[in-house]
């Protein structure tokens, strides 16, 4: 896959995840880059040491027991809809909404859910937007551009 001109420079393609993208890209990657980009949007908001947060991660990456999915799912629900209830339109609270309803999308999607509305990653963008310059937001911008590529079909 050819690297995004304005990441010609960067050292940031050779760290993993991306070389793996790079290395394999295809439409089959953009499930992992969705989950990778729940995970960074995790960390960005904080809640990354968020047990639920943790649990679901790791669900995501097949670790776990399959049985406890609906409940995760419930639980994964109502705190999108608490941090919701916190928030404007914006803001913190609604970065963390839009994580705990993207982390609950995954999951439904694995289980053969459709997921209504934008697609994964452009719902997670905005989560970014309000300090560009962090690491994770970079790493976010790198893999949105990836993204795009694989799923532009």
């Amino acid at each position: 896959m050819p690297l995004p001109p304005e990441w010609a420079g960067s050292d940031l393609p050779a760290e993993e995840p991306f070389r793996s993208f790079l290395a394999a890209p295809g439409p089959e990657t953009a499930a992992e880059m969705e989950r990778y980009g729940a995970e960074l949007a995790a960390r960005h908001t904080g809640l990354d040491g968020d047990a639920l947060c943790t649990l679901t991660l790791a669900v995501l990456d097949g670790c776990g027991p399959p049985e406890g999915r609906a409940q995760l799912r419930t639980d994964l629900a109502a705190r999108a809809a608490g941090a919701a209830a916190q928030a404007d339109t914006t803001g913190p609270a609604a970065g963390r909404a839009t994580v705990w309803r993207t982390l609950g999308d995954l999951l439904a999607r694995e289980e053969g859910a459709e997921v209504a509305g934008q697609p994964l990653m452009r719902r997670l963008a905005p989560v970014f937007a309000g300090d560009p310059g962090a690491p994770t937001a970079r790493r976010f911008r790198l893999l949105s551009a990836l993204y795009e590529t694989v799923t532009r079909g």
